[in-house]
């Protein structure tokens, strides 16, 4: 006689988190830099993910003042897992809203459109934002007691 057990929601739905930056300076001083997180989970396993997404961003000349931008909202994309090799493109979108210092709060709605490597207890992904504000974006992604099954 054999059992068959059931996973449990968290090995269905697991959870991660994503950190990342992006920093660009040039020859005239100029500065931007962002520093982005994730905390989110898998709606369906290795397919589609759901996340609450905070990004810090500051730019700016480094003999100015600079200015400030926080942002918070909800991220979704869908990957398409290519096994053999241990990556899995993605697609899918964000909704943020934008605290500029001392201006008005924004909607900014972005596309997004990358590839994730799985190595070691989570990913590393390469990607872009197409917004308001267009950027190529690196970062890990950490799930906590996951592996990528081949």
């Amino acid at each position: 006689m054999t059992t068959h057990e059931e996973p449990s929601k968290t090995a269905l739905h697991p959870w991660f988190l994503y950190f990342g930056d992006y920093i660009r300076y040039d020859s005239n001083k100029n500065l931007f830099a962002s520093l982005n997180f994730r905390i989110g989970f898998f709606l369906l396993r290795n397919r589609w993910d759901l996340a609450a997404t905070l990004s810090e961003q500051i730019s700016g000349n480094i003999d100015a003042e600079g200015t400030l931008l926080s942002s918070a909202g909800l991220a979704s994309k869908v990957y398409f897992p290519i096994k053999k090799i241990n990556l899995s493109p993605y697609v899918g979108g964000q909704a943020a809203v934008s605290i500029p210092e001392g201006s008005n709060i924004s909607f900014s709605p972005s596309g997004l459109a990358g590839v994730s490597w799985y190595v070691g207890i989570g990913s590393l992904d390469l990607g872009v934002y197409i917004g308001q504000h267009n950027s190529l974006m690196i970062g890990y992604t950490i799930i906590p007691n996951y592996r990528f099954s081949k």
